[in-house]
């Protein structure tokens, strides 16, 4: 019986990869879709790097819509680090876009000229999109690991 596993670990070595009408089509989808969500997370990472670098004056007015003359606290140096801070995680939110952005448009070039190597850098650039996000879970991970120790340790004192 032949083996008809196209995903064989040896498939670089053996044959050429095919795709079937079916899977360009959901690759046409996926890349479409891929789009929409990479434009909305640009746009999103934009306006969080625009609200940090207005943070101060943002908290400026909404602390004296309260009607009381309450000191700006944000003008200062928390304000500077409110900013930066945005601004870092902004940028940082902004790679996973510029990658399913990239994806997209080598789909659609692959697709399109039926390039074997648009479709390999295609996949590269959604490899990284996951790379990033699995590395941000094992942070969070790390983080929640840290808490509930910290509040382990807190608890027995």
């Amino acid at each position: 019986m032949e083996n008809l596993d196209v995903l064989d670990s040896d498939l670089a070595s053996s044959s050429e990869l095919s795709l079937n009408a079916a899977a360009k089509d959901f690759l046409r989808q996926t890349g479409k879709w891929a789009k929409l969500l990479a434009i909305t997370s640009i746009i999103f990472s934009l306006i969080i790097i625009i609200i940090g670098l207005f943070f101060g004056t943002i908290m400026g007015a909404i602390s004296s819509l309260g009607g009381q003359n309450m000191p700006n606290m944000y003008a200062g140096s928390l304000g500077v680090f409110m900013a930066v801070f945005y601004g870092i995680i902004g940028l940082v939110m902004m790679y996973p876009g510029i990658r399913l952005l990239q994806f997209s448009s080598k789909t659609k070039q692959a697709l399109e000229m039926n390039n074997a190597e648009a479709i390999s850098e295609a996949f590269r650039r959604l490899r990284s999109v996951f790379r990033f996000y699995g590395i941000i879970v094992i942070i969070y991970l790390a983080l929640f690991a840290l808490m509930f120790l910290s509040v382990g340790i807190g608890a027995l004192r």
